[in-house]
């Protein structure tokens, strides 16, 4: 009977420092059964979409979001429960302040066994790095100067709009070539010996 409680008390505590992670992660978690109904979602995820435990837990998808967010979340979690591995999505959702962008990743979860009894989801809101990525790439297109990122090898890994006009190449072409292509050729030794 000791050894029992003591068992039953070391869960409970498990079960109390799991609950507590859960939480107070900021990130929206949820756990669904195979079924896709929800077993568990944190306060963030509640907060995220303005909606009570409620309204949530014991329902699909389809019975909590919009036909169309349902269905990306659905086919994303089959995807996920077919091959039995975690993968990561980048899904767009409608939070109670306006559409988000987020990086969710889900994930079986196995019993004793090894048999998948549900899944679990973590969703990291990347929508301002969505919006800065978004801003750079009209800035870095609309500059009136060549702008190119490189690699430690020299290759071109982006070149602009005006530094392909520049120099009279397609973007296709500029990114198969090096700073050495098309460096003028008195001045390719002095770049080799800046860089040594």
């Amino acid at each position: 009977a000791f050894e029992r409680r003591r068992l039953r008390d070391r869960a409970l505590r498990n079960e109390a420092r799991l609950q507590a992670f859960l939480d107070n992660t900021p990130s929206p978690t949820f756990i669904k059964d195979t079924e896709g109904r929800y077993l568990h979602v944190n306060p963030r995820f509640l907060q995220a979409f303005g909606i009570d435990a409620a309204a949530v837990i014991g329902r699909t998808d389809a019975e909590v979001f919009g036909p169309e967010q349902a269905a990306t979340f659905t086919g994303n979690d089959r995807r996920v429960l077919e091959t039995g591995a975690p993968i990561t999505f980048e899904e767009r959702a409608r939070y109670v302040d306006g559409p988000h962008v987020s990086l969710v990743t889900k994930f079986p979860l196995r019993d004793m066994h090894g048999k998948v009894y549900a899944l679990g989801g973590i969703a990291t809101d990347i929508t301002g790095r969505e919006a800065a990525e978004r801003q750079f790439r009209m800035t870095f297109e609309q500059a009136t100067v060549g702008i190119t990122h490189t690699s430690l090898d020299d290759r071109y890994l982006l070149a602009n709009r005006r530094f392909c006009e520049m120099l009279g190449y397609s973007r296709e072409e500029i990114l198969g070539m090096t700073t050495r292509d098309i460096a003028h050729p008195d001045d390719k030794d002095q770049d080799l010996q800046q860089r040594e």
